[in-house]
């Protein structure tokens, strides 16, 4: 099975989905070239599998569509998970929608080579509470997060999500462990602060469908958040959209806020 396959396994509704916002983001001019070329690509093998299956596994064999299933070699832990249909489906979406980030700050996958940053969100994805004190048993596919291999900071931070494999967004502050289902998502919501020195922006992940205050922090509720303070705009906004269309995957009521 590989990607196009997984996706149309996701049902005709978000086929039709896939195949708007890859065509949306094949002209997006914030894309790199190969970026675009990539989305193109998805574009024309999403309509060609949705008319005729048969005819996309024939067109599969040749090299046109190489970089769609390049990660669903023997390399990749797509492989690893084939007789897990839902997880697959998970990486599929990861792989199309934040897969072209891989490498690059602030994204962290976890098929990658490991990295102090993984250490870091390992550690504290088991204990979060201190070691013996509460277990969580949660993998994670992707983290986007401020934090660097230079940083003498842990990964404490309300300026990290992660996506995990149980169909849950998770992160934390110094004073709430917090977990979100992506299905639960009712907002995706970007704010940007303005400094003297830069500009900052986070983007969180919101079960309510109420105002967004400053209370969620007072209320101990703090939602997982993403921090792209060290994006430009383009950038910011690219990968904000990124993150509300995966989440309208499973929730198709979730609106994007930006303020």
């Amino acid at each position: 099975m590989d990607i196009i396959e997984s996706l149309l396994g996701l049902g005709s509704a978000m086929v039709d989905s896939m195949i708007s916002t890859s065509k949306t983001y094949s002209k997006d001019e914030r894309f790199t070239p190969e970026g675009r070329e990539y989305y193109k690509e998805l574009n024309q093998a999403l309509t060609m599998a949705k008319d005729n299956l048969e005819a996309y596994k024939q067109k599969r064999e040749s090299s046109s569509f190489e970089k769609l299933y390049s990660s669903a070699t023997s390399n990749s832990k797509l492989n690893k998970h084939a007789n897990r249909t839902d997880i697959l489906k998970l990486y599929t979406l990861i792989d199309v929608y934040f897969g072209i980030y891989r490498g690059k700050k602030p994204f962290y996958f976890f098929d990658q080579e490991s990295s102090k940053v993984h250490d870091k969100i390992l550690e504290y994805l088991t204990y979060p509470y201190g070691v013996g004190k509460k277990e969580y048993k949660l993998t994670p596919i992707l983290a986007i997060s401020d934090l660097d291999e230079r940083s003498s900071l842990n990964a404490f931070s309300e300026n990290t999500v992660v996506f995990c494999e149980e169909g849950i967004a998770w992160n934390f502050n110094q004073w709430k462990f917090y977990i979100v289902p992506y299905a639960n998502v009712k907002q995706v919501y970007k704010r940007t602060k303005k400094t003297f020195l830069t500009n900052k922006c986070d983007v969180f992940l919101v079960e309510s469908t109420g105002g967004f205050t400053t209370s969620y922090v007072m209320q101990q509720t703090y939602p997982a958040a993403a921090n792209l303070g060290g994006c430009n705009a383009n950038e910011r906004n690219l990968i904000a959209s990124s993150i509300y269309n995966f989440i309208r995957c499973f929730n198709s009521d979730c609106i994007f806020i930006d303020k």
